[in-house]
């Protein structure tokens, strides 16, 4: 009778181990509407009609200094200059309204800030420094 009870266990533990899968909640899906075009008759290339672009900025305060993170999907870090190539480019800091430096890195560190409410932008540019018109803006405050 133990061993059965054991068993019974084990099996149990097994079949709910396989839980990490669960269906997520419809609020959380994203539908994106794709096209195809037949290249021969074994072959379809797909393509999305909606390119999203996103931004996701992590920051955070150290004494005067403000260190910031930058993800952008399917971007690549590049000089000014050149052809405007989608996916490709740099971003603009801009400091109370002013632009103050180019960067082309996804992490930088802004040091020695005044002390006071400041309002950061990060935007993202082409190549050729036209705008993607994707930015992000926040406050911060030092002390």
């Amino acid at each position: 009778m133990g061993r059965t009870i054991i068993i019974l266990l084990i099996i149990g533990l097994l079949a709910t181990g396989c839980s990490k899968d669960r269906p997520r909640a419809l609020a959380e899906l994203e539908i994106i509407p794709v096209s195809y075009s037949e290249k021969d008759s074994n072959v379809l290339e797909v393509m999305s009609q909606q390119e999203r672009k996103a931004i996701k900025i992590n920051h955070h305060i150290k004494n005067k200094d403000i260190y910031v993170e930058c993800y952008i999907p399917n971007f690549v870090y590049k000089e000014k200059g050149g052809s405007k190539k989608n996916g490709e480019g740099h971003l603009g800091i801009f400091v109370d309204g002013k632009l103050i430096d180019e960067i082309y890195t996804a992490a930088f560190i802004l040091k020695n800030f005044p002390k006071g409410e400041h309002s950061i932008k990060v935007e993202v540019f082409h190549n050729d420094s036209s705008s993607y018109n994707l930015s992000k803006t926040w406050i911060e405050s030092i002390k």
